[in-house]
């Protein structure tokens, strides 16, 4: 099961669509069911995607509902999808970095209530609110020192009431932070 670029800039795709062939494009990969029927979409794999192997459930040729990608490095995402875009609850695990993420996703973006693994020992983390792919809104998060920070996020920075915990300092700041910076009176 794979992809190949075929000669003049086109793509087929073996396995799970049947050897659909298509045309690459700004959003991704046109798949249609013969080079004659390039104009008609029977099926778009987004850029944000970059799915080389889909596998799960399909309406009119479109991933939908619950879903299986698995990227050319590797990585792969387990969960729902609409339109063929992450979106509803599922499971990222990057290949080239020890980075997962499972929670809630509005699409392709990490939205909602959901867990980021920074390593695969599991002692750097955040949990918590995100909106589009950043951190905002109240999260927890456990550095790889074992310093924890638990209270407000904007712009993927602590910011708003919050509390910070040093363990190696035996120290603890409990009060309002600025674009991560504690606010000092």
């Amino acid at each position: 099961m794979g992809c190949v670029e075929t000669g003049g800039g086109g793509w087929e795709l073996e396995g799970v669509f049947n050897r659909f062939q298509g045309r690459r494009d700004r959003r991704g990969i046109r798949i249609s069911s013969s080079p004659q029927d390039e104009g008609s979409l029977h099926c778009l794999l987004s850029a944000t995607l970059m799915t080389i192997l889909p596998q799960g459930d399909f309406v009119k040729n479109i991933p939908m509902n619950h879903g299986v990608y698995t990227w050319p490095d590797g990585s792969t995402y387990e969960g729902e999808v609409v339109n063929g875009v992450r979106h509803g609850f599922g499971m990222f695990k990057c290949s080239t970095q020890p980075v997962s993420y499972i929670g809630h996703w509005c699409h392709g973006k990490r939205h909602g209530k959901g867990s980021i693994y920074y390593n695969q020992e599991g002692t750097s983390w955040y949990e918590g609110d995100w909106v589009h792919n950043i951190k905002k809104g109240w999260g927890i998060r456990c550095y790889k020192s074992g310093n924890i920070y638990e209270g407000q996020w904007e712009n993927n920075m602590r910011h708003g009431e919050g509390r910070m915990r040093w363990l190696t300092a035996n120290e603890e700041y409990t009060g309002q932070w600025e674009k991560g910076v504690q606010v000092l009176c």
